[in-house]
């Protein structure tokens, strides 16, 4: 498929796509509307505008939209960048792993409360990850790990294939987990 997708997602009609400066403001609208507990679990970058402008500046950070074309909402938003953030380099490191910016990526995902399990976010991995396969990333690491209380992402993590690399405490317990692409591809 191509970067611009039209699926149906559990009845809804969603399309997939790379993000572009006249999607910025929709991000920060999206970002937002987070309730307290999603704005804990997700948060790589501030949700105003001129923060996401200034974000998606550098060209390693890769967004992928997911918009309900009924609404006109986006509904999922996930990062790819082509790299490990500097904030979770050095646990990276304490994990084994020498980090290598030709290899390494992070990724952040996000689907609205009312488009969780629908699917939604699988079709939004498939891109992140077709996209990371094609820009020569083999290692995928969870940008900031996920909170250790948000069970349903680490379930959904690790039907995907990541793997649990070990644990760090920032706003509570975190986990660190990897996608290894050629362990899985």
């Amino acid at each position: 498929m191509d970067s611009y997708d039209r699926l149906d997602v559990s009845g809804m009609d969603i399309n997939i796509f790379l993000q572009t400066v006249a999607h910025h403001a929709a991000i920060s609208k999206y970002l937002q509307s987070f309730d307290e507990q999603t704005a804990r679990f997700f948060a790589p970058h501030p949700s105003d505008l001129p923060s996401i402008q200034l974000f998606y500046e550098d060209p390693l950070n890769r967004g992928w939209c997911g918009v309900d074309e009924v609404s006109g909402s986006l509904v999922g938003y996930a990062i790819l960048r082509l790299d490990i953030t500097i904030h979770d380099r050095a646990r990276i490191e304490g994990y084994g792993f020498v980090p290598d910016s030709r290899i390494d990526a992070s990724f952040a995902p996000s689907v609205a409360a009312g488009s969780r399990g629908t699917g939604l976010a699988d079709e939004i991995w498939s891109r992140v990850l077709q996209d990371a396969i094609n820009q020569g990333r083999r290692r995928i690491f969870l940008w900031g790990g996920v909170k250790a209380e948000n069970l349903r992402a680490i379930r959904f993590y690790e039907r995907l294939g990541f793997i649990r690399l070990g644990t760090f405490l920032h706003e509570g317990e975190n986990l660190d987990m990897v996608y290894l692409v050629d362990a899985r591809n």
